[in-house]
Order: structure tokens, then sequence, then C-alpha cells
């Protein structure tokens, strides 16, 4: 009622009478009819309470995933303020490598129950080449450089060398630019993505569970057999059930006073798809 109140509109319900269910069902639709987003009735701990959400405009089906590879084309300041960049921004959205996904793990177990003897010739050499490149990414060349970003800093103070960085081509001026922008995705006041991380339609028994957020944002080191692999599994998964989009939601408590969704997620989609698109085709 207090809600209503604040949102200027006119809540009647009937309570009076009825099952405890049939009266339930009353309130979800009064509250469902006087706002503009999406509501959800849920159990939380012991108590229902109502959630209010707001689908952000987002790609559907996508993959936010970070290579790295392209750092070892640039060389320089601008080299170290990149890898000190993704460093923080991998960090601050709390992004996990992509061999940290189950879909990495039952890609590999693929490529282990392959009959050898069935393959021809260059059967033979595009598998030798897939199982080296997991054997890189599991304890080799790719699992050092995928570790490195998660430990200490390439450089210090790196608002100050961003200022005084002069990118050598105009290639790596964009890059600057880019890195520039996406600073303010991972300043002190900024969201983190994957707080819009919101399953809308959770049920507790399902056959086939939504892909989570947190496998949609990861760091790798190209987009080689890995990547085809993790996103054909996301594909065929997605196929069988809903992907999961950044959500922006609250629970009606007493103490709510607005809820006005933001736009971040859009400006982390529109940063994130011009900087791995420069990055892969031009670096």
């Amino acid at each position: 009622m207090k809600y209503a109140q604040l949102l200027d509109v006119s809540c009647h319900t009937i309570l009076q009478a009825g099952l405890p269910q049939e009266r339930i069902c009353l309130l979800y639709n009064a509250l469902d009819s006087i706002v503009s987003h999406h509501v959800n009735l849920e159990l939380v701990g012991d108590r229902l309470q109502f959630c209010i959400y707001h689908f952000h405009e987002w790609p559907d089906y996508t993959l936010f995933l970070i290579p790295i590879d392209f750092t070892e084309r640039v060389k320089g300041e601008i080299k170290r303020i990149t890898l000190e960049f993704i460093r923080r921004f991998i960090k601050y959205h709390r992004m996990m490598d992509i061999t940290d996904t189950p879909y990495f793990e039952m890609s590999e177990v693929c490529i282990d129950y392959v009959d050898f003897e069935q393959l021809d010739e260059e059967e033979k050499k595009d598998l030798y080449r897939k199982e080296k490149l997991f054997r890189s990414y599991e304890k080799g060349r790719i699992h050092r450089k995928l570790c490195r970003m998660h430990s200490k800093a390439f450089c210090r103070n790196l608002e100050e060398h961003i200022r005084n960085c002069n990118p050598s081509s105009n290639k790596e001026k964009r890059l600057l630019e880019l890195i520039t922008e996406g600073m303010s995705l991972i300043a002190k006041d900024s969201p983190h993505i994957l707080n819009y991380d919101y399953d809308y339609a959770s049920e507790k028994e399902r056959d086939f569970e939504p892909p989570p957020l947190e496998y949609q944002f990861l760091l790798l080191f190209h987009y080689g057999y890995g990547y085809q692999r993790h996103g054909k599994r996301f594909s065929t998964d997605c196929q069988e059930t809903y992907n999961q989009t950044p959500v922006s939601f609250t629970f009606i408590t007493p103490e709510t006073e607005n809820f006005k969704p933001d736009n971040y997620p859009e400006r982390f989609s529109r940063w994130f798809e011009k900087f791995v698109e420069h990055v892969t085709y031009n670096l």
C-alpha cells in the first residue's frame, strides 16, 4: 500500500474474505497492475516477497569474452597499460577464465574420446593441434598467461600512465581511447555486471538449467578451438532453455522508496563490443 501511494496510484484489494492463497493472488494482481515493470512473488527465507524487475537491452545469445593474445603484438607503454586495464577490468567484474567453466571441460572430454585410428591424415593433424592447445590452457604457456592476469599489477597509477601515453599509430591511439572509455565501467561508484544476475524464471527442479550469467563473461587467450567449443555448448544449452541477461531488480520492503533502473548494462555491452572488435581485427 505504501509503495502504491509513492507511485501516486490507488491500490484497492479485498483481503478480508477467501483462503490465504486467494488473498495472495489478489495482492499480486494489484501490484502487477500498478507498476510498469515485471513482478515476481518469491519465497525469500521463510517469507513471501515481491520482486520488481526490468530487462535491459542486451544482445541475444552473446558471449562477452576478452582475449589477451593481441597484447603480444603491441609494445612498450601501451602494452603495460592494456594489460593492467584488462587485469583491473576482470577483477572488478569478477570474470573467470574460460577454463573455469564446465563447457571447457566438456570440450576436452570430447577430444579425449575421439577414435584416433578412424581419422584421416588431415583430421589427425587437426586433432593434434586441438590437443596441443588444450594442454597449453591446462598447464602450458597459455595457462601461465591467464594466471598472470590475476596476479600483481603491470603498472602503478594507471590513470597517470594513460594521460602520459603517446601511441605510435592510429590503431594504438584508438585502443587508448577505448581503454579511457572503459575506465568509467570500473570506477569506484560503478556497478558490477554480475550484480544484474537475476533468474526471473527460476525453478527448484527443471530439466535444463540456463547458462549462468557468470559463464557469459570470461577471459581467454584467443578465439581458437576452446572458444568455438565453448560457444557451441552455450548455444546448445540456450536451445533447450533460455539465455539469462542482465536484469535490474529490487525486493519490495516497507522501506522501498522507488525503483529506477540505470543504463549500466547497455553501456557495458556497447563498449565491450567496440573494444573486442578493435583488438581482434586491428591489432
